[in-house]
């Protein structure tokens, strides 16, 4: 297998062709073998499930040929555990690929903690919460967690899906609350109480007094002599004195940078409990290596992918440092 090699682009980047080189590289070959073998296996619990499942559907309705119900559960239910079946080779490659590229990559970005399926614990995200970024949630799973240090500012970042169980009728379902990365930024200057940021996004955006109002009492709006600013977020916060500390003007520069590079849904941030709290919703998944259904003789593009993923909170304060490093996503 010929191998691309890493070109360096971004100013992130630089250094890291010779980590490819020196710490990745030489083991494609094997995982490449390993990526065939688990592909195979992909298909032959695909073509096995799609059968055992077909076959329980035709006993079932055998057996019970006036009880449609029957043969319909079965169906689901074998779908179902042959989703679980067929998903695990793909799974197992990418926790090998993982943990071939996750060690170097972070040992590149330096000061850089790295934890895959992590408790949810390590990022605070009842904080999340208290702070309304997220609504109430009955299960949260967070698929990737990086913690560390940039420009002296320590950070956690966290690929995150948060659900609620929610009951509509007789009917019960999990609705995804929030799915995106999740911020815990360090703020040197201490502060007191809550300020509250949300943008303004057509109805949500004109609802978010009453979201704030409705969650806080003694809030107050706080205006801004920011045009662009006030016109993307609104701020509540219980001293507008210290709101207006906060959020200087190279502070609202900064959100409406942010909202221009990132134009999904609103984001929502927050002053809260000593920390700089923002919620980026994402569409994509993310910190992503490769895939059992492609070669690894390109991975170098996907490293690339991987190393602009991880340096979103990199990006984000140097964003809250009053640059201006381009597109977070």
């Amino acid at each position: 297998m010929s191998v691309r090699p890493f070109v360096e682009q971004e100013p992130y980047e630089q250094g890291f062709a010779r980590v490819f080189e020196s710490e990745i590289m030489p083991s494609l070959g094997e995982l490449e073998q390993e990526r065939l073998a688990r592909r195979k296996s992909f298909y032959r619990r695909l073509a096995g499930s799609i059968a055992a499942v077909a076959g329980a559907v035709i006993l079932a309705y055998g057996l019970f040929p006036t009880v449609f119900v029957v043969p319909f559960l079965v169906l689901i239910i074998g779908a179902v555990i042959a989703a679980i079946m067929v998903q695990r080779p793909v799974k197992a490659f990418g926790d090998r690929l993982r943990a071939l590229v996750m060690p170097p990559v972070c040992r590149f970005f330096g000061d850089l903690d790295y934890e895959a399926n992590a408790s949810t614990g390590r990022l605070g995200l009842d904080r999340f919460r208290r702070a309304h970024i997220i609504g109430s949630y009955t299960s949260a799973r967070i698929d990737d967690l990086f913690a560390g240090r940039h420009r002296g500012t320590g950070f956690v970042m966290a690929e995150v899906t948060v659900k609620r169980r929610q009951r509509t009728g007789k009917n019960r379902s999990n609705r995804t609350v929030f799915r995106g990365l999740l911020f815990e930024v360090d703020v040197p200057a201490g502060f007191a109480g809550r300020v509250l940021l949300g943008r303004d996004a057509g109805g949500i955006g004109n609802a978010l007094g009453g979201w704030f109002l409705g969650y806080f009492s003694g809030l107050n709006r706080v205006n801004f002599p920011h045009e662009r600013f006030e016109s993307l977020y609104e701020v509540y916060a219980d001293d507008p004195e210290e709101a207006q500390r906060l959020i200087t003007p190279d502070f609202a520069d900064t959100m409406v940078a942010l909202a221009e590079a990132y134009k999904g849904s609103p984001l929502k941030a927050a002053f809260f409990e000593g920390a700089f709290l923002l919620a980026l919703p994402m569409r994509r998944n993310l910190f992503k290596a490769g895939s059992i259904f492609r070669p690894l003789d390109d991975c170098a593009e996907d490293l690339r992918r991987v190393l602009r993923d991880i340096t979103i909170a990199h990006r984000l304060i140097d964003y809250l440092h009053g640059e201006r490093p381009g597109a977070l996503a």
